[in-house]
């Protein structure tokens, strides 16, 4: 489909139809999808494996049955693993929710160690992986330059644009990122506009001149139903056996593990749990935790506020949802 300018407008079926084309003439399908938290991510991913399935003959009821099968909610290595190989030849993998807590919980390393294994096994199983991440500089370097074929970032809510890798084996960008950035800065300038300026209508005109776009894509919400199905998958396994992964990243070392076990009790809290399911969840007891957490912090790298006795320094950061009663423990225990 075009839109009134002539310019390509896809639609999930679209761009799964050509995902599955390409990893059944044995090539890579290793797409990063981009967007800032709550415009659709992981709405488009969903959307992209139910075109996939349907596009094996599966009917809509089944797709219910089946769809978290395709889903990735936990970065168990394990889990992932056993998960990508039971699938079918040509499936789709989305991550989303393994990468999201890894990401809360800053293990840079671990993100990458888990995208590497996870592309090594959908490049042998032939499936196509969906990646999401808020930026796509979030994937280093080499994995965006040499792994990902398609970039997908979402502008808004059911609005994205389609960008494909350079084929030149001479561009040391092969993004284009700086040279697409210069044109927006130029942009910029020239109109005299700020951030707040732009509508979806300002920003695609500007994306379209990036010499890697392709064209847009427009979806809709997620059916009611499937959202329930989604929503159970990722809590039933989004942090499940948590304890037994800390060591994912291939370190013994007690400070790492403890760094992570604060990261996972705080993402956790900023999740909506309660402190008791937190503790439960890393398995530890309160007392560990919050020597934990004085221990981190002396290395500087808690990142739990310490609340000040004195009041002139209790504020509390903003977006800061942590329970109070660990840190009034940890204030008094010093």
């Amino acid at each position: 489909m075009t839109d009134e300018y002539g310019d390509v407008i896809m639609s999930p079926k679209d761009i799964a139809h050509h995902f599955i084309k390409r990893v059944k003439q044995d090539k890579d399908a290793c797409v990063g999808i981009t967007g800032d938290e709550g415009d659709g991510k992981s709405t488009l991913a969903v959307w992209i494996i139910i075109e996939c399935l349907k596009k094996q003959g599966k009917t809509d009821e089944e797709i219910k049955q089946i769809l978290n099968d395709y889903i990735v909610y936990s970065p168990n290595k394990d889990e992932m693993m056993a998960k990508i190989v039971g699938l079918p030849k040509y499936s789709p993998i989305s991550a989303d929710e393994a990468i999201k807590i890894l990401y809360k919980m800053n293990w840079a390393t671990d993100i990458q160690k888990f995208l590497n294994m996870l592309y090594a096994v959908c490049r042998q199983e032939n499936k196509i992986s969906l990646l999401c991440m808020p930026r796509f500089i979030d994937f280093n370097e080499f994995f965006r330059n040499h792994r990902i074929k398609f970039w997908i970032h979402i502008i808004s809510r059911g609005h994205a644009v389609f960008f494909i890798r350079d084929w030149s084996p001479f561009s040391k960008d092969p993004w284009w990122i700086q040279d697409s950035q210069k044109t927006i800065d130029m942009h910029y300038k020239s109109k005299k506009l700020k951030i707040v300026d732009f509508n979806d209508e300002e920003m695609i005109f500007l994306l379209k001149k990036a010499k890697i776009f392709v064209g847009e894509i427009m979806f809709d919400d997620l059916p009611a139903d499937i959202q329930e199905i989604y929503k159970s998958g990722k809590k039933s396994g989004g942090y499940e056996n948590l304890a037994d992964q800390l060591s994912f990243g291939g370190t013994g070392k007690r400070s790492v593990l403890e760094v992570k076990l604060v990261n996972t009790y705080d993402a956790l809290l900023k999740d909506g749990y309660t402190e008791a399911e937190a503790l439960g969840i890393v398995n530890s007891s309160k007392h560990d935790m919050v020597q934990m957490i004085s221990n981190t912090r002396a290395e500087g790298k808690c990142p739990i506020p310490l609340k000040r006795k004195h009041k002139s320094y209790s504020v509390k950061p903003v977006n800061e949802p942590l329970t109070e009663s660990i840190i009034d423990i940890n204030a008094n225990s010093k």
